[in-house]
């Protein structure tokens, strides 16, 4: 082939290129840099609010919860992504497009029910609260309503239990060197009073951890 030929190819491909650019919409992966999280703690005061390990009284979180999340698709909300909390009580959705959302705990074996809150939606780019957002209405084990703009950080959507149920609640944990919770994780020997409102019941106090 000669090079003038080639170099023909060449130029046309690159002004190909220039018009698809100019004639196609922006890419689509800004519209899937937004995610929703929080945690799943051990409320002690049942006052709505998680406090971390760097508070004067710092409150236990509890991994292993399931989370389920729903997407409202114009009729009705449809689940689409499930995780479970981890070591540190953390959950998070990523890679979320811009839309109406719904946030469900799945209630935790023995445990007692608390407040469930909604979080923050701030723009991941200036931190400024979104135009068009809005941070959604907690209910039993839920937060729905959820409005999730593009490129937005939603956080400390949190789901609170008060401690063990009663049933739950037994000397064994007394007599055992490595008890283990609801969900079979490791718990400090407890008195019974603690055992009673949840005081070291989970595995760790909860940690400040974003993305």
């Amino acid at each position: 082939m000669p090079s003038f030929t080639l170099a023909g190819w060449r130029v046309l491909s690159a002004l190909a290129a220039l018009v698809c650019a100019a004639l196609l919409p922006a890419p689509t992966f800004a519209q899937f840099n937004s995610y929703l999280g929080g945690w799943v703690y051990v409320d002690r005061n049942n006052d709505g609010v998680l406090n971390f390990a760097d508070h004067p009284d710092p409150e236990i979180v509890i991994g292993g919860v399931d989370v389920n999340l729903y997407k409202h698709n114009g009729v009705d909300y449809a689940k689409i992504a499930s995780v479970a909390t981890d070591q540190y009580g953390r959950y998070q959705f990523g890679q979320l497009e811009a839309g109406r959302y719904k946030i469900e705990e799945v209630p935790p074996v023995g445990w007692v029910d608390g407040k469930d809150t909604v979080g923050v939606l701030n723009r991941i780019s200036d931190g400024v609260v979104p135009p068009g957002s809005n941070v959604g209405v907690a209910g039993q084990n839920y937060i729905t309503d959820i409005q999730l703009t593009a490129n937005t950080i939603g956080e400390f959507y949190n789901f609170g239990e008060r401690g063990l149920a009663a049933g739950y609640v037994s000397k064994r944990y007394l007599f055992a060197s490595t008890p283990s919770g609801p969900h079979g994780e490791p718990v400090p020997e407890p008195t019974t009073i603690a055992m009673i409102v949840g005081v070291g019941v989970g595995l760790l106090t909860a940690a400040r951890r974003r993305g």
